[in-house]
């Protein structure tokens, strides 16, 4: 009786585990996105420091179009002939165009220490969240040790108790033998058989364990269950 080998991973180190951690646990890629945030927040607060120039630009007609729009003209060459037209309402007579163009400068020269208040904040907000990454990492690293002994503990466990499990089973046979031939007792064979119930038993435990604690293990790295 054995556990199937070829369904377990192959043991990595702590070093391994805690490079996978880094890349994969949700928890440790929150704190840097914070740091990340509260640089973002740093550079807007400076932004303050600088000069908002805005620059403007329009087009436009500004027309007068009066309610009458016949005109009436003479005829060339004729001195007592006229003619008359009528404009359109969009007629270029009575539109003429405007183009203006403009910068603005806002400038905030002294604000009290505001910026400088708000800075500070700012720098004192990123090294918080420096120092909670660097604990975060700590605190990973020594939980990812822990179930990386675990699972080399348990994995141990395995092989000793498939040794005894060995051993139970020839115990057994021989036992089995000796009745059969007449020189053991049926008190020594159910003795020997318990004593193997209770070894595969054991065994069975030790591989819950180590599934438990593989189990923990990624947990530990972060790997999506």
């Amino acid at each position: 009786m054995s556990v199937d080998r070829s369904d377990i991973a192959p043991f990595m180190t702590t070093g391994e585990a805690y490079e996978l951690a880094k890349r994969q646990r949700s928890d440790l890629q929150q704190l840097e996105g914070l740091i990340k945030l509260n640089e973002v927040q740093k550079e807007l607060t400076r932004s303050t420091y600088f000069p908002i120039v805005n620059a403007f630009a329009s087009y436009g007609y500004l027309g007068n179009v009066p309610d009458n729009r016949t005109i009436i003209s003479q005829v060339n060459g004729q001195s007592f002939n006229y003619t008359s037209r009528d404009l359109g309402f969009f007629d270029s007579a009575y539109w003429d165009p405007t183009f203006a163009v403009g910068v603005q400068l806002n400038w905030n020269l002294f604000n009290g220490f505001q910026t400088r208040s708000r800075m500070q904040q700012n720098q004192i907000a990123i090294k918080k969240s420096q120092i909670d990454l660097e604990m975060a990492m700590q605190g990973i690293y020594l939980e990812v040790d822990q179930a990386v002994r675990n699972v080399q503990t348990a994995w141990e466990r395995i092989n000793s108790q498939e040794r005894n499990i060995e051993r139970a089973e020839l115990n057994y046979e021989y036992a089995v033998t000796r009745l059969r031939e007449g020189v053991g007792t049926a008190i020594e064979e159910r003795q020997a058989n318990l004593l193997l119930d209770q070894t595969r038993l054991t065994y069975l435990a030790a591989v819950f364990d180590y599934l438990t604690a593989v189990s923990r293990l990624e947990t530990a790295i972060g790997k999506p269950v």
